[in-house]
């Protein structure tokens, strides 16, 4: 039962994503006044194109945001990356820019969830346990050298 409701919020999570995105490339497409991807596509290259250097740090501060909060799909934005930056300089910028967004976003869930597991009680007794059953193992080495 536990497994096919996360299932199932994974499931949604990916729709929503999935129609986020869809809204998003459309809204780009209406602001860009572009009247196909392709065309919305040229003019965001072109626009990080004219920026030179600054587009590294611009892009890869969209990309981060993108990933860390999941609004959206950042995957229109990663193939762009090779577009603007080139095969090997995107692939650097989307590496660097989705790994230090997994740092963030895992220092968001592990904040979120030790305050909310330290709250229940079966994770006190849990960790309690846990904590003197590694006790005599931790004194093994100790011991014996």
């Amino acid at each position: 039962m536990i497994a096919g409701g996360r299932a199932g919020r994974a499931v949604l999570s990916e729709v929503f994503a999935s129609v986020s995105t869809g809204f998003a490339i459309l809204l780009l497409r209406h602001l860009l006044d572009a009247n196909s991807m392709a065309e919305a596509a040229g003019v965001l290259v072109a626009f990080f194109r004219d920026m030179g250097r600054a587009a590294y740090p611009v892009f890869f501060a969209i990309l981060v945001g993108i990933q860390v909060l999941p609004l959206m799909s950042g995957l229109p934005y990663i193939i762009l990356a090779g577009a603007i930056f080139g095969p090997a300089a995107g692939l650097a910028v989307v590496s660097a820019a989705s790994s230090f967004a997994a740092c963030i976003s895992c220092t968001i869930a592990r904040g979120i969830s030790s305050g909310m597991a330290s709250t229940l009680p079966v994770y006190r007794r849990r960790r309690r346990r846990s904590i003197e059953r590694s006790l005599p193992v931790a004194l093994v080495p100790c011991c014996c050298s």
